[in-house]
């Protein structure tokens, strides 16, 4: 007897089918995937140790970073030396060129439209600098000898404080991605780039700066050149002379030392305003409760202002608008890391474990988030340390490669299209949906 031909397909169809049935479902991208095991908060190591992948710097645990007796521990991680220095300054450079072909999709120079161009200027004119312990930007941070990197308009450079050269190259390189994402932020390119004009010297910046410095008083001189010199070599500047009025940027801009760079300029670029549509919306409370905090005193916006605070209110806000709000600018430099990553992923074929290891830092404290309610960033100010995680690693090419799914949950991201988006005069393009944001 025959067996029917359908019958012969489904049984040769079944193993496959209830194989596929049986596959267990993706996890959720998170940060317990990158960190699944919480520390015991009674540990006494600070876990500085070596990558269990390769050994060219520690996972530094952030979860015991305010623990009692770890102070001097920490500070005395907040040294550096010539080869570490050297070897930061060459993964920042790495990180540049990705996040330069992060921003023009790879594409030929002469296929740039005039926003990546711009971009692309911000990115390349950035200055890399390795700090002594004692610099003063990192001692702003507050964090002596805890891993960590800013990024400066006014002289449009990047610090790198000392103990970052101390961890695993893969959080030195999301570290400086995310300041990279600082450099052409919208708070950023709604700024003007300036270079220092040509043949300018000490003498000159001096000179503008303190019109009459006085000779006698060696200290002061001292102190004029130090800062002079330290212009001259940043070499450009982003800023805002109309809202910096005391600036130093503004005053050598006023002396014509400071001249615009038209390349590096796009006020509103195509590729900010989807991501800007969703931060500034989610936001707005925190941006609203942060200008009563910090010009009223008060906890929350009251409801009523009298004419006086509204004029406190309104001059805060355009001293510092709502698009250089801390959280949305936070944000973006977190969504524009995992962006770089996505590229990593794609041009070094990265593990899962090397992936993970870049964002560690953030799994670390949201760990101690878990363990300590109320504890996180100050949430007015920063993104969760657990919605950090998922900004850097919730993009197509990082989630294939976790093997896990996206969370459902709406995240104010950059989009992977959105550097390509045409912006010569005369072009446009319908803004497409935020990853993450529902419609």
């Amino acid at each position: 007897m025959k067996t029917p031909l359908g019958l012969i397909l489904f049984f040769s169809l079944c193993p496959f089918w209830a194989a596929s049935a049986a596959e267990p479902a993706k996890p959720i991208c998170s940060w317990e995937l990158i960190r699944p095991v919480c520390e015991d908060p009674k540990s006494n190591s600070l876990d500085l140790r070596k990558s269990p992948s390769e050994a060219d710097g520690v996972l530094f645990n952030f979860f015991l970073v305010h623990k009692p007796g770890r102070y001097n521990q920490i500070k005395a991680f907040d040294t550096t030396t010539e080869k570490l220095r050297k070897n930061t300054l060459t993964i920042s450079e790495e990180v540049r060129e990705r996040a330069i072909r992060t921003v023009t999709g790879g594409a030929p120079q002469g296929e740039w439209t005039r926003e990546q161009k711009a971009f692309v200027t911000r990115l390349k004119t950035v200055r890399f600098v390795v700090a002594e312990s004692l610099d003063q930007t990192c001692t702003a941070l507050k964090d002596p000898g805890i891993p960590n990197a800013a990024y400066t308009a006014e002289t449009h450079t990047i610090t790198i404080c000392p103990s970052l050269t101390r961890v695993h190259s893969q959080m030195i390189a999301s570290s400086l991605a995310h300041e990279l994402g600082h450099s052409i932020s919208p708070c950023a390119m709604s700024k003007s780039l300036y270079k220092i004009s040509p043949g300018t010297d000490v003498t000159d910046v001096i000179h503008c700066l303190w019109p009459s410095p006085d000779p006698e008083n060696d200290e002061i001189t001292g102190q004029n050149v130090r800062i002079a010199r330290q212009t001259l070599e940043a070499e450009f500047a982003v800023t805002n002379p109309e809202l910096s009025a005391n600036s130093e940027s503004a005053e050598l801009i006023r002396c014509g030392i400071l001249k615009p760079v038209a390349s590096g300029d796009v006020k509103s670029p195509v590729a900010h305003r989807q991501f800007l549509k969703c931060a500034l919306s989610q936001n707005q409370p925190d941006y609203s409760n942060w200008l009563a905090q910090s010009q009223l005193g008060s906890e929350t916006m009251p409801k009523k202002l009298s004419p006086a605070q509204r004029k406190i209110i309104e001059r805060a806000k355009s001293l510092n608008p709502a698009v250089c709000q801390s959280k949305t600018e936070e944000t973006y430099a977190d969504s524009f890391a995992g962006q770089v990553l996505a590229r990593t992923v794609e041009e070094k074929d990265l593990s899962a474990r090397t992936i993970s290891q870049y964002a560690h830092d953030f799994s670390t404290v949201a760990c101690r988030s878990k363990l300590e309610p109320g504890y996180d960033f100050t949430p007015t100010l920063y993104p969760s340390a657990a919605d950090r995680v998922r900004l850097i690693i919730e993009t197509d090419s990082t989630m294939q490669r976790l093997g896990c799914e996206k969370d459902l949950s709406p995240l104010c991201a950059i989009e992977p299209e959105a550097f390509s988006a045409p912006a010569q005069p005369g072009t446009s393009r319908p803004p497409t949906q935020p990853q993450g944001v529902a419609k």
